[in-house]
């Protein structure tokens, strides 16, 4: 398609409202100032650049409709998003839209060859969590929450909790509608009882945090900025914040940090771009001898739609925070806790911590490479470990890849294999899914001391290979699959048998029915599991249901007797990151001194 034609196609469906979405091959050569003018983008995006400094105001939202955007009243946008230049007619948010920093809301995408458009509608009061992502086409109906870091790429059901990606992972009772969305009492007094409170606040130094709702004139309450403190302090703050963000030295960028309210040790390093929040930045604390890497945000307050939440931060001595970690407001990160790159930390951190990216807590009282690997000692890997109505009883397993380390076979310490080298064999081969990012494998294995491989394939005839390799260098391996895994499991089985692998394990897995002829047990959400019950009562499968659960898949084609019952694998710790979640589960033990079996598989 030339160039003209191309254009008059995009022309086409942006007159047609009533078409939601199109996908147009282009060539390889494809810009996008084809079809779109080049001068009014670059106007937009110099608008937009100097909008990100502009806080939530009606004569910002007017602006945005003067560029073009279907943004209707008290829609709040913070600084630092994405909206994109290109195509503002594309971009509808109603009324009472909150949308949260670092998110990206696109109306197009280019991959492979196609362009696809999409209208993108936000209905009336919803929220979007931090570093969201909204892409062509989605309608978000009212009532829905999508949580940090979710990528959305279709449409979000009316009531809803959207999580990852595209994942629902629950729908909101009417108690939850009132808490979360609940409309403005109103009240005239609501100024008055708010200064009084952040007032309050600021001058006790016992007091953490401070919630309250929303009875004000706003249709949200992140529109209600400018009532948590004076706003020349809020202004004042800002300066020093963007202006440390620009300094290239040190000692600087900590001097204008001190000038603004931050408190901080002896020996305290700080890294680049370290960002402290404009409205209450100021009530961070650091002590002495800790390690702030570049990227590090501190947050000091939080807005849904309806509550408002100010908060105290608090990090105590030869705490080390590394690169790209959000930090919460209020929360208090323990003596020599470790916070690892990008980790999103919704929860206080205990002494000695190690907190990681997926959500995961190591409680061990150092990190764990300066520990030897010891695999006759379970508490290595677990926290701890007691008798319950005699049953052993496992709390505090750190993550999705360390529940797999605690069911898989797993022999001593000596494999020297990264997970990227298939072709040099591996004890245990993850396939790929959702949760099965390089980096957490590669956290995994560097802990864990276990040779890893890690596919993506689709093709059962190349897993097979990889199985063949892994076999002829330890003679045995061990597949778990997660997510999407758990189908290649299934797909494998039935082309090539299950005569080469010691142990199967899916978990996370969406399509309940996979490897089903392998399953012992499962466990997992109600909405995911209920439509399933019949099935697994007539296949015999143990089976269980827990609120808020990823679903767990066990499979063993000979016995899997250590598993004597599930329960609870996953407990949302916090409404705005899902994935920072405690597992606790009980198993048999194969013999009175273990509490779990060890065994090498044969």
């Amino acid at each position: 398609m030339n160039k003209k034609a191309l254009k008059q196609k995009v022309d086409e469906f942006l007159k047609d409202k009533t078409k939601k979405k199109i996908t147009l091959e282009v060539p390889p050569d494809f810009s996008i100032y084809w079809i779109r003018n080049p001068l009014s983008a670059w106007f937009r995006k110099l608008a937009l650049l100097i909008l990100s400094k502009v806080p939530p105001m009606h004569f910002k939202t007017w602006l945005f409709r003067l560029m073009g955007y279907d943004f209707r009243r008290d829609v709040c946008l913070p600084g630092f998003i994405y909206i994109d230049e290109y195509f503002p007619e594309l971009i509808r948010l109603d009324k009472g839209v909150l949308v949260g920093g670092m998110t990206t809301i696109k109306p197009w995408s280019l991959k492979n060859n196609k362009l696809t458009l999409g209208r993108i509608h936000i209905a009336r009061r919803t929220l979007l969590g931090g570093w969201a992502k909204v892409g062509p086409g989605v309608t978000i109906y009212e009532h829905v929450i999508a949580g940090i870091e979710a990528e959305i790429t279709r449409d979000v059901p009316k009531d809803s909790f959207v999580v990852g990606n595209d994942r629902v992972l629950k729908t909101w009772t009417k108690e939850e509608i009132e808490r979360h969305f609940g409309e403005s009492t109103h009240d005239p007094k609501f100024g008055k009882k708010v200064r009084q409170l952040t007032k309050k606040f600021r001058k006790n130094k016992g007091l953490r945090t401070i919630h309250f709702r929303n009875n004000g004139n706003r249709l949200n309450a992140g529109c209600e900025w400018w009532r948590a403190r004076p706003v020349w302090r809020i202004y004042y703050n800002g300066i020093f914040v963007e202006s440390s963000l620009l300094m290239p030295f040190e000692s600087i960028r900590k001097l204008l940090y001190k000038l603004m309210g931050v408190k901080f040790g002896k020996n305290v390093k700080l890294g680049k771009r370290v960002s402290f929040d404009h409205i209450y930045g100021d009530m961070v604390k650091v002590g002495n001898n800790v390690i702030i890497e570049d990227d590090v945000f501190f947050d000091g307050h939080e807005y849904t739609t309806t509550e408002t939440v100010y908060g105290k931060t608090l990090v105590k001595d030869n705490a080390h925070l590394k690169k790209g970690c959000y930090i919460r407001e209020g929360l208090i990160i323990g003596k020599n806790a470790v916070i690892e790159e990008k980790a999103v930390v919704m929860k206080d951190i205990n002494d000695n911590e190690i907190f990681y990216e997926d959500g995961s807590i190591d409680h061990s009282e150092a990190s764990r490479e300066e520990q030897p690997h010891n695999w006759a000692s379970p508490s290595q890997y677990i926290r701890r470990v007691s008798e319950i109505e005699g049953k052993s009883f496992v709390r505090g397993v750190k993550g999705l890849w360390y529940l797999a380390l605690a069911l898989a076979d797993i022999t001593p310490k000596g494999h020297e294999n990264p997970y990227n080298k298939i072709d040099r064999g591996a004890s245990t081969i993850y396939l790929s899914g959702y949760l099965s990012v390089p980096r957490s494998i590669d956290t995994f294995e560097r802990h864990s001391g276990l040779s890893v491989a890690y596919t993506a394939t689709t093709d059962v005839n190349e897993l097979d290979r990889i199985i063949d390799y892994a076999v002829s260098k330890h003679g045995w391996v061990n597949v778990i699959g997660f997510s999407d895994g758990g189908k290649l499991i299934e797909n494998y089985i039935n082309a090539h048998g299950d005569s080469k692998v010691s142990h199967f394990y899916a978990i996370a897995t969406n399509p309940v029915r996979a490897v089903t002829n392998k399953v012992t047990h499962i466990v997992g959400d109600r909405d995911m599991l209920a439509p399933m019950e019949s099935e697994y009562r007539s296949t015999g499968i143990n089976y269980k249901t827990v609120y808020g659960g990823h679903t767990f898949m066990f499979s063993d084609k000979r016995t899997i007797g250590e598993i004597a019952d599930i329960i609870n694998p996953v407990t949302i710790a916090s409404l705005y990151n899902p994935s920072s979640a405690s597992f606790s589960f009980n198993l048999k033990p194969a013999n009175d001194n273990a509490p779990f079996s060890m065994r090498k598989a044969a």
